[in-house]
């Protein structure tokens, strides 16, 4: 690809540092980004559809297990360059995001995904839904479920700007889906001012909120976190592997 495309499309961060407890069931020395689907990596999949929409830089957060991750992809996944961040003790979300920031190697804008989470969220629309909110330094796709069971609830204004995050609770609404449209510089008094661990989604997301300065963008896109076992065998009941789908 051109550099000019290569200047236009956002940086992929990939969050995939988590030690995977839920999993353990099911996977044992395993990190999750690395759970077997149809003999390939979960990982593998989450790269084919970002890439496939024209990302051409990542970077991937990784901690638990990283070696085996480092060893299987190296540095470079279908000619698309490879960089990594390494935890050496869990710091959490937020915590891995600062410090991907510190490493330097975070882009100008940056499309962050959860290193166990599927979800077929368009680039072209978090673009768009960027150019609409360019004064704020975040923005997150969130899910229209039926009936939650499990996730905690989102608010959103007519603006588009997140108000509030709430408890889990039954019944329908709009969850935080785990795709963010990040811009880096714009935050980074904050991620200084954070403890060396901290979540993204219950420490920072909510701060910035409270300022006005989380926007979102609801997608009906196909979702699974494969965070525990039930997922995970459901994704991989449910996988295409000829449209890389979910069917």
């Amino acid at each position: 690809m051109s550099g000019c495309a290569a200047l236009d499309s956002p940086q992929l961060l990939v969050l995939a540092g988590g030690l995977g407890t839920r999993l353990r069931p099911v996977l044992e020395k395993i990190p999750k980004a690395m759970a077997p689907v149809h003999g390939r990596p979960f990982l593998e999949y989450l790269l084919d559809w970002w890439l496939g929409q024209g990302i051409e830089r990542v970077l991937l957060s990784v901690g638990y297990l990283a070696e085996m991750i480092e060893e299987h992809f190296g540095s470079a996944y279908k000619e698309v360059a490879l960089e990594y961040v390494r935890e050496e003790e869990p710091l959490g979300t937020g915590g891995a995001l600062a410090l991907a920031w510190c490493s330097g190697l975070l882009a100008k804008e940056v499309v962050v995904v959860n290193g166990d989470t599927w979800l077929e969220a368009s680039l072209a629309d978090l673009r768009a839904e960027a150019a609409r909110h360019p004064g704020q330094p975040l923005g997150l796709v969130l899910k229209y479920l039926v009936n939650n069971t499990r996730y905690g609830g989102v608010k959103v204004n007519a603006d588009g700007l997140v108000t509030n995050f709430e408890p889990a609770s039954e019944g329908p609404g709009l969850i935080n889906a785990g795709c963010y449209w990040l811009r880096p510089a714009f935050l980074a008094a904050e991620l200084a001012g954070q403890p060396l661990v901290f979540s993204l989604e219950k420490d920072l997301l909510p701060e910035l909120a409270a300022r006005g300065q989380v926007w979102a963008g609801v997608q009906d896109a196909p979702f699974i976190d494969i965070g525990i076992p039930e997922d995970y065998l459901l994704f991989s009941r449910r996988f295409d592997e000829s449209s890389k789908k979910i069917a």
